[in-house]
């Protein structure tokens, strides 16, 4: 039964309180306390607190959300694309005019002032759909947003890509996972002749210094070398001098930075629990014997992290920053090739006995776990089937 405190308060207390109640199972599980509340949380609130759509092409829906400044306040989750399920309340309102879809998307994103997390997913076979002027300009507006996920999937946008948009301008955000593939097919650069500029992304890592989950993943190419050689997007120098007093979870993928640089971000940024680096690299690597990108890790300059996924040839300057490091993943159960691998991986796991809890294996067609499970037996192992 519902506090009677709670029920007697006035119509405008009440609405003034309920948006602080931000999870929509909280509002599902006030509004199923007594009638009253029942008859002010659902549709209007239940039904608003999170929007779930496969494609942004919704014309009633951003027609019906533009003329209803109320409804969009009740919105805290919003995901485009990235969803697998969709999440739409039941309306009965006309379609916006044809060309008018992206102003009435826009314009609702606007009103969405209490929206707290928004995920944008690139649809492969609606493209069309994925490019939207303004689109980030308006997500300005919610100054409540504090997680984002985007996978622009190198799509053009207003001229160029989500990599040089208004998105990397926003601040106060605690969670942020971006992934892009950016290349001369995807207009994703302003020169396709030269490597993308990420000195406004560095920027906006200083600004966000409340930030504690960071994923960044540029998968870059060019015509020539599509589906042949992927490279890695550089990072410069003032890396060094960002500082994220709250980081726990910092996941890297194709990422090209000086060793120096990247383990002086790394030491100025002791918080980090959780470590995620593929296909990282030291900048303008070639190939060649060591591509250790924490070659230059000091001991203690991790004194937090517990969680680590990384190549084998950066395993020995772990090892020397002594983490009390609980979990390695990616670790492949190969045992014939390549040479050494099975070696390198054995003095990683003696390095870390006292510590090591769990092992995530990577199975491979000839190989499983077993020699793992035998150098670890007080480690749990975990290699899933290879799926086909």
């Amino acid at each position: 039964m519902s506090s009677p405190l709670l029920v007697g308060l006035p119509a405008e207390l009440l609405e003034s309180i309920i948006p602080f109640v931000d999870d929509r199972n909280d509002i599902l599980s006030l509004a199923l306390t007594c009638h009253s509340l029942k008859r002010c949380l659902i549709p209007l609130v239940l039904d608003y607190r999170e929007i779930h759509v496969k494609s942004s092409d919704q014309k009633a829906f951003w027609n019906h959300l533009a003329m209803n400044p109320l409804l969009c306040r009740h919105i805290r989750v919003l995901r485009i694309g990235s969803c697998h399920k969709i999440r739409v309340p039941s309306i009965n309102s006309p379609r916006c005019s044809p060309g008018e879809e992206e102003q009435k998307f826009c314009q609702a994103l606007r009103l969405m002032t209490f929206l707290k997390t928004f995920e944008w997913g690139y649809v492969f076979d609606d493209r069309a759909k994925s490019n939207i002027p303004g689109l980030w300009d308006a997500l300005r507006a919610c100054l409540e947003l504090k997680d984002i996920k985007v996978d622009d999937g190198g799509c053009e946008l207003a001229g160029g890509s989500v990599s040089h948009s208004q998105l990397f301008s926003l601040q106060g955000i605690e969670t942020f996972d971006f992934e892009t593939n950016i290349g001369d097919m995807f207009l994703g650069h302003p020169d396709p002749d030269s490597e993308p500029h990420t000195e406004h992304i560095i920027d906006f890592l200083a600004t966000n210094w409340g930030l504690h989950t960071l994923r960044l993943s540029f998968s870059y190419c060019t015509s020539y070398d599509y589906f042949y050689d992927t490279r890695s997007v550089y990072l410069g120098p003032t890396l060094a001098d960002v500082r994220l007093p709250h980081l726990h979870t910092l996941k890297l993928s194709f990422i090209e930075c000086d060793p120096r640089v990247f383990c002086e971000f790394l030491a100025n940024n002791p918080t980090i629990q959780i470590l995620d680096l593929y296909a990282c690299f030291p900048y303008a690597y070639t190939g060649g014997k060591r591509p250790d990108i924490l070659v230059h890790l000091e001991e203690g300059a991790l004194p937090n992290l517990q969680d680590y996924a990384g190549g084998c040839y950066t395993w020995k300057s772990l090892c020397r920053a002594k983490p009390p490091l609980r979990i390695v993943r990616r670790v492949r159960c190969w045992v014939r090739r390549p040479k050494g691998y099975q070696r390198m991986a054995m003095e990683m796991f003696e390095h870390f006995r006292e510590t090591l809890e769990v092992v995530h294996a990577v199975r491979t067609l000839r190989d499983g776990p077993a020699w793992i499970e035998s150098a670890l037996p007080n480690v749990l192992v975990e290699c899933p089937p290879l799926a086909f």
